[in-house]
């Protein structure tokens, strides 16, 4: 990690928002640090109300099912990184911010 991140890291802190880096699996004290496509829902499920709060996620996230589930279950927002090896969602993305005029 670089100075950076760790000096975004602290301040991320200090306003209090959470930042999820391992979950408890249940029935069991081991945590689960693998998976994270599958852990997501069940992460964000455990938390109480994250209605009108936006969610961040790597390009590994960026899957319709889970922001389907952030907005329409959850009522919250998101914001996913996506690549080029999308091309389509890349394609959109680079459509929806062109400006009119070419």
């Amino acid at each position: 990690m670089t100075a950076y991140h760790l000096t975004h890291l602290k301040q991320l802190e200090a306003e209090s928002i959470h930042i999820i880096r391992e979950v408890p699996v249940a029935g069991s004290d081991e945590l689960k640090q693998t998976n994270e496509i599958g852990m997501f829902i069940p992460t964000l499920d455990g938390l109480a109300d994250i209605a009108d709060k936006t969610m961040t996620g790597d390009a590994l996230l960026t899957q319709r099912k889970l922001a389907q589930y952030i907005v329409e279950d959850r009522l919250a927002h998101y914001v996913f990184t996506a690549k080029d090896n999308q091309l389509t969602l890349a394609e959109d993305i680079r459509l929806a911010f062109k400006s009119p005029s070419g």
